[in-house]
């Protein structure tokens, strides 16, 4: 999957993986000012999100890990590791609400070979693993940020949606602790989702334009680095005197 973010005053930024590699664009007007090779051990599953101003991205590695980065200030935090095998990881997904990144993913191999649904806060302490629910059959996730939470949208064998939250618990009066809380996972209501689909219908029109931004910015960049070979090859052939 391709991600297109717009960091306002800092401009946009496009996410893609290609042959093995993670790549992140920054395009200026219709042209692109910058194209770096962020990582170069690419498995599967790309997910990114903007959360705080600064774009997070995660992804399943060459050596079967699952480590979370940032796009400025790269300080790599791994999250999951299935070197041996035992689970299998999928699905993953990052997602932000108020200040707590979220990180959601699915493991099989439970009770009756069910899939369990599972999320957790990175950069939170103790970044404990929550299980959200258990499914035979599961498809796919999306997020959606909302007033009360995150919304978890879950393709299973039915559909359903659930309402992800985190607060702060002071544990005493004056004396300052804080802990992280992660409520009990529940279904959205009816009158939610009239409102939600109404929400989600803007923001699918946003990333419609985004993602067509998106495919002539890569269509120009890839222009862009043909017309740089051929001018490498010609410099080169000119730098030979036995070729002419």
């Amino acid at each position: 999957m391709d991600y297109v973010f717009d960091l306002q005053e800092k401009g946009k930024r496009i996410l893609y993986a290609q042959g093995g590699r993670i790549i992140g664009l920054m395009p200026q007007g219709r042209l692109i000012r910058q194209a770096a090779v962020l990582q170069e051990d690419f498995l599967a599953d790309l997910t990114a999100a903007l959360h705080g101003g600064r774009v997070y991205y995660a992804y399943h590695s060459l050596e079967h890990r699952v480590v979370l980065h940032t796009l400025e200030e790269d300080v790599p935090l791994p999250l999951l590791s299935d070197v041996s095998g035992s689970r299998q990881y999928g699905h993953l997904a990052l997602g932000g609400h108020g200040g707590t990144l979220f990180f959601f993913y699915t493991s099989a191999g439970g009770e009756g070979r069910r899939t369990g649904l599972y999320v957790r806060c990175p950069y939170r302490e103790p970044a404990a693993e929550y299980r959200c629910g258990e499914f035979q059959e599961f498809y796919g996730l999306g997020l959606r940020a909302v007033r009360e939470g995150l919304l978890v949208h879950v393709q299973a064998e039915e559909e359903r949606f659930f309402l992800v939250a985190a607060r702060e618990e002071r544990k005493g009066a004056g004396t300052g602790g804080e802990a992280l809380h992660i409520e009990e996972v529940r279904l959205a209501s009816r009158k939610d989702l009239g409102r939600l689909e109404m929400e989600l219908a803007g923001t699918r029109r946003k990333l419609e334009a985004a993602v067509r931004q998106y495919g002539e910015l890569r269509s120009q960049a890839a222009a862009i680095q043909e017309e740089g070979r051929r001018w490498r090859e010609k410099c080169l052939r000119r730098g030979n005197p036995g070729e002419r």
